[in-house]
């Protein structure tokens, strides 16, 4: 099974804590995306390269 996910998260707020490690929000919330989909057992992530709007 693959995942499409619309956008990466770039948009939005989080603890500056959680980046430490991370380049921006969009590379956290794409390394939080892959570790699920490998917990899930996914067989890989497509992300779609659509602006996210923050909502």
């Amino acid at each position: 099974m693959h995942y499409a996910c619309a956008t990466r998260g770039e948009v939005g707020e989080v603890d500056p804590k959680l980046l430490q490690g991370y380049a921006d929000l969009a590379e956290l919330r794409t390394a939080e995306l892959e570790r699920a989909a490998q917990y899930l057992g996914l067989a890989a992530v497509h992300f779609l390269g659509y602006r996210d709007s923050g909502m």
